[in-house]
């Protein structure tokens, strides 16, 4: 009797402090698998903007608009953390493993399996490791990625071209304001070409661009190749051919009366291209002239080039001056313009 005492107070201890069969979260100590690298988008901030990748292909100038962001850097720890469940040996396996009556049924049955209940094991047991990977220990680390991205909203591209005609030795130039809502942006430049008074023989482009982070332009040049490849053509230059074979008297007398003509039907513009032409003869003009120049300039609006016409003309005619009231009224207004 007091062998089965023994037994059962040393089977109640076991019980006591193995934990009933109690369920136990185990970890494992954390391993630092490695260190990564982590930019955050959310905290870029915008260092430059450019106009990059010029190409020209035929009659089109095709280039790219770009934002450059800075994005800072920061480094973090990848920490692996294992886990499983221990089942702590249990009372009721225990008391299984020495109840004769257990193997008995166990025997009669065929299933000694049945001894070893896997919910109450009579030793414990343990789970399967259950592994999770988590980030740990951000820290900038004060250095940033360059993140490019094209420019998409409204923006004006202001196109100014100027090239040289070797014939006549002299500059010419266009400035044209284009919109554009795209970061690749294609400009007709051989249509732009083509609003030149003359042939160009060699042609630049500057486009320029206003941003939050103020101006950028880019300077392109075409070769002569690229220029050929566009085919250029004008009756404007066609006509200006034309008449440069004329005798200056008789160009003279062509431009004087066309000039008269566009100032009495006042058609400004032609009249400014007729008194330009009558310019580039290099002769003597009349003395009003410049009154009648710097007023079609006024007109449409060239206010910083009908200054000077209009200055050169007063000191040249003076107060008794055909014109020169209504030159002063002119100038009066031109000072409040420019």
């Amino acid at each position: 009797m007091k062998c089965y005492s023994k037994f059962f107070t040393l089977l109640l201890i076991l019980f006591i402090i193995t934990g009933c069969g109690a369920s136990h979260r185990v970890e494992a100590p954390p391993r630092h698998l490695r260190t990564e690298t982590y930019y955050d988008q959310s905290k870029k901030s915008l260092k430059s903007i450019a106009i990059t990748n010029p190409s020209i292909n035929g009659r089109y100038l095709t280039l790219e608009i770009l934002e450059h962001y800075g994005v800072p850097e920061y480094k973090y720890d990848i920490i692996e953390e294992k886990s499983r469940y221990r089942k702590d040996p249990s009372l009721i396996g225990i008391i299984n493993l020495v109840n004769p009556l257990a193997y008995l049924i166990a025997i009669g049955t065929g299933n000694m399996k049945a001894i070893y209940n896997k919910n109450s094991p009579p030793f414990g047991t343990f789970g399967t490791w259950n592994a999770r990977k988590i980030k740990k220990n951000y820290q900038p680390t004060g250095e940033n990625k360059r993140l490019y991205k094209k420019v998409f909203r409204n923006h004006n591209i202001i196109a100014t071209l100027s090239g040289d005609n070797t014939e006549t030795q002299k500059k010419v130039n266009l400035q044209e304001t284009l919109t554009s809502n795209k970061g690749d942006v294609s400009i007709n430049m051989g249509e732009l070409a083509e609003k030149l008074p003359e042939r160009p023989d060699s042609l630049q482009v500057n486009v320029t661009t206003q941003t939050t982070l103020g101006a950028v332009e880019k300077n392109i040049a075409f070769s002569a190749e690229q220029l050929a490849s566009m085919n250029l053509s004008s009756r404007t230059w066609e006509q200006n051919e034309r008449e440069r074979s004329l005798p200056v008297d008789i160009r003279q007398d062509m431009y004087a009366k066309s000039l008269l003509k566009a100032l009495k039907s006042e058609k400004y513009e032609e009249a400014v291209l007729y008194s330009e032409k009558l310019q580039n003869l290099g002769i003597a003009l009349p003395g009003s002239f410049n009154f009648f120049y710097g007023k079609s300039l006024f007109k449409i609006g060239r206010f910083k080039d009908a200054y000077p016409k209009l200055v050169s003309y007063t000191k040249k005619a003076g107060r008794d001056g055909r014109y020169y009231k209504q030159a002063l009224e002119i100038l009066n207004e031109v000072n409040k313009l420019i």
